[in-house]
Formats: structure tokens, C-alpha cells, sequence
């Protein structure tokens, strides 16, 4: 996505969120101002991680992603 949009994994700047409707955490899970070199998926998932096992979420169909690309001279 940040590729297509004429952006590089180095230096592009993003914000990823992560939500399940209906969940307790509304807002759901966010990556802010980081670069694909910063944050990654992985760091997606240590962030959901540190709900455990009994908190109800689950990677499934019903999550929805979200992600903002910034331009050069939108930061």
C-alpha cells in the first residue's frame, strides 16, 4: 500500500489501526507516525498480544483495517 502510493518503506510515514466492531476496545489497536522500517506488522500484533488470551479478540473476518498514508509535506 505505501509502495502503490508512491511512498518507500524507509522514509513514508503512517497510520495503521486495527479495530473488531462490537469489541471493548472501540477505537482498536494504532500505529502512529512510524515508517514500515519503525513498525511493521509485527508490532500490530505484540499490541493486540498484550490483551491475552480472554479478552474476547479474535484475527478473524470481522476485523477491519484502516491506514493513512502521509506525504513529505503532510507530517
Amino acid at each position: 500500500m505505501i509502495q502503490k502510493a508512491g511512498g518507500d518503506l524507509e522514509n513514508t510515514y503512517y497510520w495503521l489501526n486495527l479495530c473488531q466492531p462490537g469489541h471493548q476496545n472501540a477505537d482498536g489497536f494504532w500505529i502512529k507516525h512510524k515508517t514500515y522500517k519503525m513498525a511493521n506488522g509485527y508490532t500490530l500484533i505484540d499490541k493486540i498480544d498484550t490483551y491475552g488470551p480472554g479478552s474476547g479478540i479474535a484475527l478473524d473476518e470481522a476485523m477491519v483495517l484502516f491506514m493513512r498514508i502521509f506525504k513529505t509535506a503532510e507530517i
